[in-house]
């Protein structure tokens, strides 16, 4: 998302964009944070499996080593 070119498209409002530019946070992508991996993949499943009333299972070695492999196109939004 790229707030400075919805601004000049009136799709945000300029006085937010510039209170919040004030200080800007760079995250890197996931693919460039595979340690991230685990603790996000925990905090999904928990998050799931609470909604639906059910404990989080663990995740095994094989799905870790999987994720740690993948290129993450779509940021954590894909994990």
């Amino acid at each position: 998302c790229n707030l400075a070119q919805m601004m000049r498209q009136n799709q945000f409002r300029s006085d937010l964009f510039f209170r919040l530019s004030v200080h800007q946070v760079e995250v890197p992508p996931l693919r460039q944070r595979k340690e991230d991996i685990p603790l996000l993949l925990q905090h999904f499943v928990e998050e799931a499996a609470a909604a639906i009333g059910k404990s989080a299972p663990e995740p095994s070695n094989e799905l870790l080593t999987l994720l740690a492999n993948y290129h993450f196109p779509g940021n954590v939004r894909e994990l």
